[in-house]
């Protein structure tokens, strides 16, 4: 999948393993790296081994949602212009979706917060 970030603070947690480090420590930094080395490898959400990815939505907005850790996860909207939908034309085809947009990283039980906010 292709990966991008909608802030310079999150591409660098991402891309910088000194940030991701000091951020979340060497553990977690080092989970996050592989966790997003996962994504990319897959062609599609379904495909991920590991981080539990569930699609949730929030105000009729979907997004995916993938655990690093046990205790936080990745928040990812689509990056496509235009997603890919189902046949009902609303719903996003989360199956031929491959351009993911990072929104979030924190504490699993917030990502709902995260959103929305």
């Amino acid at each position: 999948m292709d990966l991008s970030f909608s802030s310079k603070e999150l591409r660098s947690l991402c891309e910088r393993k000194d940030a991701a480090v000091k951020k979340f420590g060497e553990v977690a930094a080092l989970k996050l790296r592989t966790r997003l080395a996962d994504l990319i490898a897959a062609r599609c959400y379904l495909d991920l081994p590991l981080g539990n990815p569930r699609i949730i939505a929030v105000n009729r907005v979907e997004y995916l949602v993938v655990d690093f850790d046990s205790e936080s996860c990745l928040t990812f909207a689509v990056g496509h212009p235009k997603p890919p939908l189902i046949q009902d034309g609303i719903t996003i085809d989360w199956v031929n979706v491959y351009r993911l947009r990072l929104i979030g990283i924190g504490p699993k039980h917030d990502a709902d917060t995260r959103i929305s906010a």
